[in-house]
């Protein structure tokens, strides 16, 4: 086995597609590595490739390029471990704030890791999945720590087990004030809208929402956002799916 720092910098210096490599089946789950990107320390597992690749943003680009401003209310939903989180987190400053979602306990306490690191303090962690009802929901585990989802993993796609996870419709967390949403919630774009409507529609935030299908006329979420007077933006391609900026009128 390559030693801890040979996999570190085999990683940087490939940009890291290697999820199915069989380098990372062997590695203990406790080894942990720290980089620093944009002047904010993450703390990432060596397991978990793809840790690097959302901390250094290599795949989604047009996300990164779209940003609160000081003061701002974020929502991070779906957090992973804080890659934008973070990023968030410094752009609003001390007068702003951000909830960051994260319904995997794993994930979540790397995030949580990542928030000390950084001594941020205006950051609210929750462990609640989004959707359209609040109770409990089953969660599909998929290999990659990115992939985990309350819809059926794709058949291509080895499922890791299930666990179950609290849910909550963001209508009834009540929110006062939102001003800037990220979305990537794995294929519950629709639930978590239909769950959120109220408060989009008062709040009035913009929006990056990746979605999970493909674009075209039959995209039910740039259907939705239109038919409730947001703009939809495309960004990007992202796999099968597709990332577009959104704000109302």
């Amino acid at each position: 086995m390559l030693p801890f720092w040979a996999l570190s910098k085999l990683y940087l210096t490939f940009g890291l597609q290697v999820q199915a490599s069989r380098l990372t089946v062997f590695l203990p789950s406790h080894l942990y590595d720290v980089r620093t990107v944009d002047g904010i320390r993450f703390g990432v597992r060596l397991s978990k490739p793809e840790d690097y690749e959302v901390v250094y943003g290599s795949h989604e680009k047009a996300f990164l390029d779209i940003k609160p401003g000081q003061g701002d209310f974020v929502l991070d939903l779906g957090a992973h471990i804080g890659s934008y989180t973070l990023r968030y987190s410094r752009l609003v400053g001390e007068n702003g704030s951000v909830i960051a979602f994260e319904p995997s306990p794993e994930n979540r306490r790397i995030l949580r890791w990542n928030l000390r690191l950084n001594n941020a303090q205006n950051v609210e962690v929750r462990g609640e999945a989004l959707g359209d009802f609040t109770g409990t929901a089953s969660l599909s585990l998929s290999p990659s720590s990115t992939g985990h989802s309350l819809h059926h993993l794709p058949d291509n796609i080895h499922q890791g087990g299930r666990i179950l996870v609290p849910t909550i419709k963001l209508d009834d967390i009540q929110l006062d004030r939102v001003d800037f949403v990220k979305m990537d919630v794995e294929g519950n774009e629709m639930n978590v809208l239909r769950g959120g409507e109220r408060t989009f529609l008062s709040r009035k935030p913009k929006m990056q929402i990746e979605v999970h299908a493909p674009h075209g006329q039959e995209c039910s979420v740039c259907n939705w956002l239109q038919d409730k007077g947001f703009s939809t933006k495309v960004l990007g391609r992202a796999g099968t799916g597709h990332m577009i900026e959104s704000h109302h009128g």
